[in-house]
């Protein structure tokens, strides 16, 4: 038996992300990214592994990532932070020597990619800074006459202005596309060639904004996707480098992202994505005739949305896009099926014959390269630990190629979740795992997990948060209620317009049998982050059941939520069904603050300044009426932290975050009142 883990062990653990096969198939690139307490930050680097052993490529005080073989197989290009002007392209011989950068421009890269000939890469990029995403924004200068007064004045006209994670948007601000040709593989490159053609064939809608660029094979054309910010949602445009013209791919309202062109340039594939009223987003595979524009959904009946919806705290990297087999036959992706992430394939000039690839009913994948003998190499993670390097071969036998973390892991006292399944209220079938806490007798305190989404999902990743607890003596169970990704559309659709009703049924069903397989009832508590921050302040203003809680990046206030959360206009219109306008009483009646009078239990509340998912005023609304009520209640806010600080945010403030979660369960789940005296 191994030793019970600190909040400070998860800067033992590294994180391998990206793998990508060269062009021969006999190397494989990828990240490998570490927390770097020293510098409060993070820091990543570029590994190989060929000949049946691993090396490192790139290593120092930045953040190296994404990196792509170019076709000849020559050089490896990548992003990196090294230098001053955020991230631009590097480039490293495929042999191995120092790198050198490629671009400079003074905003950054947002995205890049190789032409078929190794001659070219096409990138999206910001010639100017962005805003340095702390809310208030950058100071606008005003014209007086000869003078100049500095102003904080921020104009905005546009309907999407910020965005968790990045701040908020400067119009004049955005990328733009630049062809960059190399020299004969020389150390220098032409100045890249601004295409202000692309950009301006949108017109002046300020909301349109340029995200990637593919080429085509022949090196003629580029997809390029933009974000029509308004509403969220993409759409892809053929860019025809001759003629200079901008059209669309297809006609229709789907949002469409991550075009790639087939091997012989003829279709397109890419991800799409369409909301119908009342129902939960679907995402699927579309395959684009590019001379007829007839586009065709090759998942047509696979009850799943394409991606990896499985949630974890110790994840960092891995990016997705379709990829074509050699031939052209295959369109492979990942996707989640019970709380699992695989790797598939679709036949491409087909509707819905479907081939799942990696096996393993107790993985998640999150990243994959395609060799052109039809090795997978992907990072897989399970719940004993971390993604780690793998490669299944042609016939479907995988191995592991390494293990970064066997030596830390086997040091700790790890728990295996265990699996069980429940009947709602109203018959639904819900999936849960349980973790008893190594050494405790039953009945054990018990901590009840709720992820965010709502369209999320718990499974078979690797949760430091949950092994922490473990060791602390305490249960951590977890269900996938009704709106859970990897059960089909309909499950993911069963909370749309519902929030706080047949989930909060699902839910408590799960505690139910989670005390029925030992978790003590006197002992409970419940904690979520984000929808589960909102579905945590729902049960603690609807049942008495838990004697703490934890309601963290939270909702409180639907009506409030509206206007004031980045993407609150189209989101929560679209999950509750309507606007506060037009259904204000619907709103209000599933807020947690109509009920907040009903509120049983310790709250401890995280929420973070920089959070523009969830507004530091939804917590700010519950905290105030919880100490006007006189529950016991504390307010920790992290400043600088987006919306998922607990997975990407600065080491130590993660760190702080587990302690203060773990010290207010240890002493609130001993019984004690929670009212003040």
């Amino acid at each position: 038996m191994g030793r019970a883990l600190l909040a400070e062990d998860i800067f033992s653990l590294r994180f391998v992300s990206d793998p990508v096969i060269s062009p021969d198939g006999t190397k494989i690139a990828f990240v490998v990214t570490e927390l770097d307490p020293a510098a409060n930050s993070y820091r990543s680097g570029l590994w190989l592994y060929a000949g049946g052993r691993d090396s490192v490529l790139t290593k120092g005080p930045w953040r190296d990532a994404r990196p792509q073989w170019s076709p000849d197989g020559q050089f490896l290009a990548f992003l990196s932070t090294r230098g001053s002007n955020g991230r631009q392209v590097w480039v490293l011989p495929a042999g191995g020597d120092t790198p050198w950068a490629l671009t400079s421009f003074a905003g950054g890269v947002v995205d890049f990619a190789w032409s078929h000939d190794s001659r070219r890469l096409v990138v999206v990029a910001r010639e100017e800074p962005e805003d340095s995403g702390q809310p208030g924004g950058a100071a606008e200068t005003v014209k007086n006459g000869a003078n100049m007064r500095p102003s904080t004045a921020r104009r905005i006209n546009n309907l999407r202005y910020k965005f968790d994670g990045h701040g908020f948007f400067d119009p004049g601000h955005r990328p733009a596309l630049f062809l960059l040709s190399l020299d004969g593989g020389s150390h220098g490159a032409r100045p890249p060639e601004k295409l202000a053609w692309v950009t301006a064939a949108t017109g002046d809608d300020q909301e349109s904004v340029l995200q990637e660029a593919r080429f085509s094979p022949d090196g003629k054309r580029l997809a390029v996707t933009f974000m029509t910010s308004g509403e969220e949602t993409h759409r892809i445009y053929i860019a025809d480098l001759a003629e200079r013209s901008l059209s669309p791919v297809c006609e229709g309202s789907f949002s469409q992202w991550a075009g790639v062109f087939s091997p012989d340039g003829t279709s397109l594939a890419f991800f799409a994505e369409d909301r119908p009223d009342g129902r939960a987003p679907k995402a699927w595979l579309a395959v684009a005739d590019l001379s007829t524009g007839q586009v065709r959904n090759i998942l047509a009946g696979f009850d799943r949305s394409v991606g990896n919806h499985v949630r974890s705290d110790a994840r960092i990297g891995s990016t997705m896009l379709p990829e074509w087999s050699r031939d052209g036959q295959y369109v492979y992706f990942l996707a989640s099926d019970r709380g699992a992430t695989h790797v598939y394939r679709a036949a491409a000039a087909s509707s819905g014959a479907v081939e799942q690839l990696t096996a393993d009913a107790r993985e998640v994948v999150s990243g994959f390269s395609v060799g052109s003998d039809g090795r997978i190499a992907y990072a897989k993670a399970g719940p004993l630990h971390p993604e780690e390097l793998w490669l299944q071969d042609a016939n479907g036998s995988p191995r592991r190629l390494l293990s970064l973390n066997e030596a830390v892991l086997s040091a700790w006292n790890l728990v295996e979740p265990e699996p069980f399944t429940v009947q709602s209220k109203d018959g639904l079938t819900i999936d849960g795992w349980l973790m008893a806490p190594p050494g405790v007798e039953r009945p054990w305190p018990g901590i009840l997990q709720i992820h965010g989404g709502p369209h999320g999902a718990y499974g078979w990743s690797f949760f430091f948060q949950f092994q922490y607890l473990c060791s602390h003596g305490y249960a951590v169970f977890y269900t996938n209620p009704r709106g859970s990704e990897s059960y089909g559309h309909a499950f993911a659709s069963g909370c749309v317009g519902d929030w706080g009703g047949g989930d909060f049924q699902d839910i408590m069903a799960g505690v139910d049998k989670a005390i029925a397989l030992g978790v003590d009832p006197q002992r409970l508590g419940v904690m979520g982050l984000s929808y589960g921050g909102y579905m945590t302040n729902w049960i603690i203003t609807h049942s008495d059941r838990f004697a703490a809680a934890v309601t963290e990046g939270s909702i409180s206030n639907l009506y409030s939520m509206y206007g004031t959360a980045d993407i609150g206009y189209f989101f929560n219109r679209a999950e509750n069904g309507g606007t506060p306008w037009d259904d204000e009483e619907r709103l209000l009646e599933r807020s947690p603050m109509r009920y907040v009078a009903n509120a049983h239990g310790a709250v401890l509340i995280i929420h973070n300044e920089n959070d523009l998912r969830c507004p530091m005023e939804q917590a700010e609304q519950f905290y105030v009426a919880l100490k006007q009520l006189g529950l016991t209640t504390e307010f920790v806010r992290y400043a600088g932290e987006s919306h998922t600080m607990y997975s990407s945010g600065r080491p130590w403030n993660r760190v702080d975050r587990l302690e203060r979660i773990a010290a207010w369960f240890d002493r609130y789940l001993a019984g004690e009142k929670d009212r003040e005296s």
